[in-house]
């Protein structure tokens, strides 16, 4: 049976023009809270997590890759330095948010991923069937643009973290999420708006499972 909910606890963000992108865990987090690693870069290229956090997924583009990570969250790691490598100097950013109530082993139960190389200004996560009741979904976008300066959200969705960079080709980047559980079956399908047209962009969807 479902002994928690699932809250939002904190985020935290970095942008930069550099080799390495380095973020605090917020201050908030607690032992045993999910962790997200959220990291963007403005070129191809593999981006390297710190120990101990697992990769969801990544996405590497022609132009713009971006990695996700989940951690278990220690009672080491409240303010503790996060530092991801993107192997070059890179226009980058990362997010980090952390969540209490969830699964304490397992936190991310689902994900879904898609990239565009085109011009645009809206882009909808993708479809992800969240498992069980109780469930939170996750959503991120990412803009990369000369011109860009801000995402919009859904309305639906709670705006937790957003990071925008600087200069030409920057990455700018949104987390939100459901604000609360969802129903078991199809989660995701919301659609984000930039304010200036970008030339790639990636949306995310992920599910937290809760603790039982």
């Amino acid at each position: 049976s479902q002994s928690q909910q699932i809250a939002f606890v904190g985020q935290n963000s970095a942008t930069g023009n550099a080799t390495t992108e380095t973020v605090h865990v917020p201050a908030a987090t607690a032992a045993g809270n999910a962790m997200l690693l959220f990291a963007s870069s403005n070129a191809a290229g593999t981006i390297t997590a710190p120990a101990g956090w697992t990769q969801v997924d990544t996405i590497a583009g022609s132009s713009s890759t971006t990695t996700v990570w989940s951690k278990v969250a220690t009672s080491t790691d409240p303010g503790s330095a996060v530092t991801a490598n993107f192997g070059s100097v890179v226009h980058g950013n990362l997010q980090l948010v952390s969540y209490s109530g969830t699964d304490g082993v397992s936190p991310v139960a689902a994900s879904g991923k898609l990239s565009v190389t085109k011009s645009g200004s809206s882009e909808t996560t993708p479809t992800v069937t969240a498992p069980g009741s109780g469930d939170w979904v996750v959503s991120y976008w990412t803009a990369k643009s000369s011109a860009v300066t801000a995402w919009t959200a859904p309305g639906s969705q709670s705006v937790r973290s957003t990071d925008n960079g600087s200069g030409s080709g920057r990455v700018n980047s949104l987390v939100a999420d459901s604000g609360g559980p969802v129903p078991a079956g199809p989660a995701g399908g919301v659609t984000a708006t930039t304010d200036q047209p970008y030339s790639a962009a990636t949306a995310w969807t992920l599910i937290l499972a809760p603790a039982t």
